[in-house]
């Protein structure tokens, strides 16, 4: 599984067209509206929710789903309650909303579909996250230092 969670108290609804501009502003050409680069946003099922994102941006290239919910992530995840550290588990657990980047298909290595992950979790996380998660059992406490390093895309937890 190559998936970062990001904990908040904050809902960002997420729709294809908006983060179509967030993807050209963090990947500059790549992300164009005329598709000539081959990567693109697509809407998802759950209007708001959640939307598809091809990239072939090279060195941060796959398949990737986007999800913000307005809901606890210990509802659909027992990850929040697995933290090792007692005060990060109880931040993390009272936390209202989440938003992921997850792989769902890749043809190029894991490594790609990190930083792709990480750049766009940098640019989508909510300024009151609170706990960054790589299910199953990384977690990290987000603040503007690990919101740098995602940035840069590196991994964090």
């Amino acid at each position: 599984m190559v998936m970062l969670v990001a904990l908040s108290n904050t809902h960002v609804p997420i729709v294809a067209t908006a983060l179509t501009a967030e993807f050209r502003s963090v990947f500059p050409r790549h992300f164009l509206t005329s598709g000539d680069d081959g990567s693109f946003v697509a809407a998802g099922p759950l209007d708001g929710l959640q939307v598809f994102a091809k990239s072939l941006v090279p060195g941060a290239s796959g398949f990737f789903m986007v999800q913000s919910v307005p809901g606890p992530y210990s509802d659909v995840s027992k990850a929040p309650g697995r933290i090792g550290d007692p005060a990060m588990r109880e931040r993390a657990l009272a936390q209202t909303c989440w938003l992921s980047v997850e792989l769902v298909h890749t043809w190029a290595s894991p490594e790609d579909a990190r930083r792709f992950i990480a750049r766009t979790m940098a640019r989508l996380a909510p300024d009151d996250t609170a706990v960054l998660l790589r299910p199953p059992d990384g977690a990290v406490a987000f603040d503007a230092a690990v919101r740098a390093r995602l940035a840069a895309g590196e991994t964090v937890c």
